[in-house]
């Protein structure tokens, strides 16, 4: 699998949301409705589905995990910021205004 399918996986996984397994009527009522996540192509976002006694009972992949993960992929977690400080506004543009010029560095080197 390429790398950018891979990170656009993570993306959709990130933004998962159990309302795409979701019918839900006018009074408010709902049904899992697997049709309907079919049809929007968010079937791969299911992680386990079962049949429960009170009817399906579904899971999604965990989104904050696909979070963590394109973060680390985005190098957001380097810095001050990872080391678990609490940075203002100020800090936190001076810390990107770094990390940009580190990378632009990085490619001139290479």
């Amino acid at each position: 699998m390429p790398a950018n399918e891979i990170l656009a996986r993570l993306s959709e996984i990130a933004s998962g949301d159990l309302g795409f397994f979701l019918s839900i009527d006018n009074s408010g009522e709902w049904k899992v409705d697997l049709k309907r996540a079919k049809k929007a192509s968010k079937t791969k976002l299911l992680r386990k589905i079962k049949a429960g006694k009170d009817g399906p009972e579904i899971e999604i992949h965990n989104p904050v995990d696909a979070l963590k993960q394109l973060g680390l992929y985005h190098g957001l977690w380097t810095g001050e910021a990872s080391k678990g400080k609490a940075m203002n506004r100020r800090q936190i543009v001076q810390e990107a205004k770094k990390r940009a010029e580190d990378r632009r560095r990085n490619r001139g080197s290479d």
